[in-house]
This record gives C-alpha cells, sequence and structure tokens, in this order.
C-alpha cells in the first residue's frame, strides 16, 4: 500500500511552523488528513513556549480557536499539549492541555478535568468535547501537577473506553 501511494501525489498533511528553533518560541500546528476510509484524522498545536512566556492568552481563548478549528477540519482527535510532556499510552493521544473528541462528555464521565467545552456546530448540535486539563495558566509539561491531571484523564477516558488507539483512528 505504501508502496502505492508513493507513486501518487496527495496532500497528506497541512503544518504551520513559526520557524523558531528555540523551545521558548516554538509553535506548530499539524492537520493530517485524506485516510483512505474518508475520515480526518488529526489536528495538533504544539507549543515550545515555557508556561510564563505564552503568547496565546487565557486557556478560554485556547479553547476558542480550538474549538473553531475544530468545527472547519473535524478530526477525530485533536490535542494541544508541549512538546516535552508524555503521556500514559503511548498508543493513544495524549490529554496534554487540551483534548478533543467527537463525543458528548459530561463533568461525571471526566471529574478529573478542570472544564468540558463543548463544540458546537452552526445548527447548535454538540460535534464533541474539549477536555481542558489545566485552567490556570498554560500547561508545562514539566510541572507535575499538570502532568498528574492529563495522565488522570488519560487513565479515566482509557478506563471508560473513550480514548481511542492510534490504530483505531
Amino acid at each position: 500500500m505504501k508502496r502505492e501511494q508513493e507513486s501518487k501525489e496527495v496532500v497528506k498533511s497541512f503544518v504551520i511552523w513559526n520557524g523558531q528553533l528555540e523551545n521558548e518560541k516554538g509553535a506548530s500546528i499539524s492537520y493530517y488528513f485524506d485516510r483512505t476510509d474518508g475520515s480526518t484524522s488529526g489536528l495538533r498545536l504544539t507549543l515550545g513556549a515555557k508556561p510564563s512566556a505564552s503568547r496565546l492568552g487565557h486557556w478560554t481563548t485556547v479553547a476558542r480557536v480550538f474549538s473553531e478549528a475544530v468545527k472547519i477540519w473535524q478530526p477525530v482527535v485533536a490535542t494541544i499539549d508541549t512538546r516535552n510532556y508524555d503521556g500514559v499510552f503511548p498508543d493513544r493521544p495524549r490529554a496534554g492541555w487540551m483534548l478533543y473528541l467527537p463525543t458528548v462528555l459530561t463533568d461525571r464521565q471526566v471529574p478529573e478535568a478542570r472544564a468540558l467545552v463543548s463544540v458546537l456546530d452552526e445548527n447548535n448540535k454538540q460535534l464533541g468535547t474539549i477536555v481542558v486539563s489545566v485552567v490556570d495558566g498554560p500547561f508545562s509539561g514539566s510541572d507535575p501537577d499538570h502532568v498528574s491531571v492529563a495522565h488522570a484523564i488519560e487513565v479515566r477516558l482509557v478506563d471508560q473506553d473513550l480514548l481511542p488507539r492510534y490504530a483505531d483512528l
């Protein structure tokens, strides 16, 4: 299959990078698409900024931008995290700062989340939910408290079979 794809000129990803190599300044947005089954694959925003140097603003602003991107591209999973954050399960998406799943989630299902943001379409139908792990500032993959919350969210979602494996996306 890979050999068949190599002969075709098919765009499979869209990546924006701010061109900064320094960890404190780097950021990128990656969007992977055109799966063979027609589904959107994934969207990821990666920040290299130190928490105190974040240019993104308050978590509600980040969630609003994230929500709009999800509405446009309708990924099967999307994350916002830092490069130095390691999730619990290497075969599954990481919760990081924010995780979008195309599922309606409640506080009861994910009590570890600091916020749940419903993503609504133009008809106010819920497309999915953004699970937020940190609301008191930008997420840091080197902050033990932030990592603990993100890990607890991942474990809770896996326990309920709500966090898919990459192989199933």
